[in-house]
């Protein structure tokens, strides 16, 4: 069985005070809505500076946080969401993406790995279905980080948005050049071309911030972070 982190096995439905509850006593919600007016000072000062704007939407915790502080700034228009994925992404999963975007008015973009099927998985099942960390990263760059940088080379993207926290982020800050980002990561192709910027709106948060934002605003979470508990 999956472990998972306490925050999310909280019972929502019931609201934010559920006694004994595993976020009780622990979210200072004064402290949180000045982290939120902090996070969107951060969001127009991109789009006041910024013309072409993307923000990568996986349609996980974090990112929908992001979103919905976007669409709270009337700013729906103004950055398209780009949604990467493999062919072989939970049927859920892929609904629920949808059903996200049908719920904003942000312009959006799919892009699919349509290699990635079950023929290639048999190839090589050892590393397909069960990668060492190396070749998991191989795999992830592969499907999302070179389609990202290809597409922001492509459109002339000034700045993108992520809902990458201090968690996982490579570079301790919000807002940085995409190559500072990923100067650890000799992977990644060109990196003299990774011109735009990366913008960590809510680098700082924690997973309990994340989860008490979605309650407070009613953001529904994917199905899976709640059956793999």
């Amino acid at each position: 069985m999956f472990s998972q982190r306490a925050e999310l096995q909280h019972d929502w439905e019931q609201g934010d005070y559920v006694e004994g509850g595993v976020l009780e006593d622990r979210i200072d919600w004064n402290r949180l809505a000045e982290m939120e007016e902090q996070t969107m000072r951060i969001l127009r000062k991109t789009l006041d500076e910024h013309d072409k704007i993307v923000a990568h939407y996986s349609g996980g915790l974090d990112i929908n946080v992001v979103v919905h502080l976007l669409s709270r700034l009337d700013h729906d228009t103004d950055v398209k969401l780009l949604n990467y994925r493999t062919i072989e992404q939970y049927p859920a999963t892929v609904e629920f993406v949808q059903g996200m975007f049908d719920a904003y008015d942000f312009p959006h973009e799919e892009f699919v790995t349509e290699h990635r099927d079950m023929e290639w998985v048999k190839e090589n099942p050892d590393v397909r279905l069960f990668p060492r960390w190396e070749k998991k990263d191989e795999l992830y760059n592969e499907s999302y980080r070179f389609a990202a940088h290809d597409y922001h080379q492509e459109h002339d993207v000034d700045a993108f948005i992520t809902g990458r926290r201090h968690e996982h982020c490579v570079t301790k800050t919000r807002i940085c050049t995409d190559k500072e980002a990923y100067d650890m990561s000799p992977r990644y192709p060109d990196l003299e071309e990774m011109t735009c910027w990366q913008i960590n709106a809510i680098e700082p948060w924690g997973i309990e911030h994340v989860v008490a934002y979605l309650d407070k605003y009613n953001i529904p979470m994917m199905p899976s972070y709640h059956h793999y508990s």
